[in-house]
């Protein structure tokens, strides 16, 4: 393809068809792009080990073949998103990773022209400047934060415009995070690549079928929760905060009930893919302290888990039932959280 279109002596007709049948294989290859909050990724469906396929190193070479015959397409930006947050522990997992990584890396910035930024970086917030600093190479890696309290915006439901300007060459890149709270009971639930759901059963519902919002002090409720991943997770943190009229039971104190037992004990997660059932085994290791249930899983293959506790009324009173969070603990963008709901523990 190169020599054709450096060569102008070619046939049109036949560069015509080459640029076809090259789009033709591009758009085929980005049909199976994956996007997640994270970024967008390729997998291969059949992997040949013996070439040192993986998901990574694949992700890498359409990566480069962008580079290549579209630079400017919208996807190169979450793509490159994602092979930079798949390193662990600053390495990627293999050779042929790093290789394929590096190349596509290198590639992307001789194209981009990135390196070579000569701008003025300009933020504004409704008109007000807040930020005007000049960027080149000598302070390229510069990371300037700007910090804006809810004072500052517009109030009773007016619009904020919040400007980013460029004057020069070179790209320049933002990122905005909101902090806000609602009352408990008014917190939708949400899904940020994971799914989560809460509920509380009475002991002698056996099938689980009638979720309480309320109990008596001194019984036992049966907590599930539930997660759905539709992609491969790592390092996932499932955290449930207690309403503060409950505590968890630890069957690992001989001063527990230890007669609530089932055989799942109180940290047990159950995993269903495809319809079939392949186990408890993938939350590896749980904590019960005072005020909370946490549950992790250093992977989580697609497909819908449980986790079961169980918990005991101590203190009357209506509380809040914070929001169930699960959350990629070194991507915590990609996460789920439950609704939340009011609580009451009764005489």
């Amino acid at each position: 393809y190169d020599q054709i279109a450096k060569n102008g002596s070619v046939d049109e007709s036949v560069r015509a068809e080459l640029q076809k049948k090259i789009e033709t294989l591009k758009n085929d290859i980005l049909n199976k792009a994956l996007e997640s909050p994270r970024g967008i990724h390729f997998e291969d469906m059949d992997k040949l080990y013996q070439l040192f396929d993986t998901d990574t190193r694949t992700t890498a070479i359409v990566l480069q073949m962008l580079s290549r015959v579209e630079p400017e397409h919208p996807y190169v930006p979450k793509i490159l998103r994602h092979l930079l947050m798949e390193k662990k522990d600053g390495r990627y997992a293999s050779t042929q990773e790093t290789a394929a990584s590096l190349l596509a890396l290198v590639e992307y910035l001789t194209n981009s022209g990135e390196l070579e930024a000569d701008y003025d970086g300009i933020i504004t917030l409704n008109g007000a400047e807040k930020l005007n600093k000049s960027y080149s190479l000598k302070n390229i890696a510069d990371q300037d934060v700007l910090n804006f309290a809810l004072s500052e915006l517009n109030q009773n439901n007016q619009d904020n415009e919040l400007a980013f300007v460029r004057n020069g060459a070179g790209k320049m890149y933002a990122d905005i995070n909101l902090k806000y709270y609602l009352p408990t009971e008014k917190i939708e639930p949400r899904d940020e690549g994971i799914v989560v759901t809460h509920e509380y059963f009475m002991t002698d519902d056996a099938k689980m079928e009638k979720p309480v919002k309320t109990i008596k002090v001194g019984e036992n409720l049966k907590a599930k929760v539930t997660v759905v991943v539709p992609e491969n997770r790592y390092y996932v943190m499932v955290e449930d905060y207690l309403p503060a009229g409950l505590e968890g039971v630890d069957f690992s104190l001989a001063t527990s009930q230890q007669g609530l037992q089932d055989g799942k004990g109180s940290s047990y997660g159950e995993g269903y893919y495809g319809g079939g059932y392949y186990g408890g085994w993938y939350f590896n290791y749980s904590e019960i302290r005072d005020d909370r249930m946490m549950y992790f899983a250093d992977f989580l293959p697609k497909g819908v888990y449980e986790i079961e506790y169980f918990v005991r009324a101590t203190t009357p009173g209506t509380f809040h039932d914070l929001p169930v969070l699960a959350q990629e603990l070194y991507f915590p963008e990609v996460f789920g959280r439950s609704a939340g709901n009011i609580f009451e523990v009764t005489e």
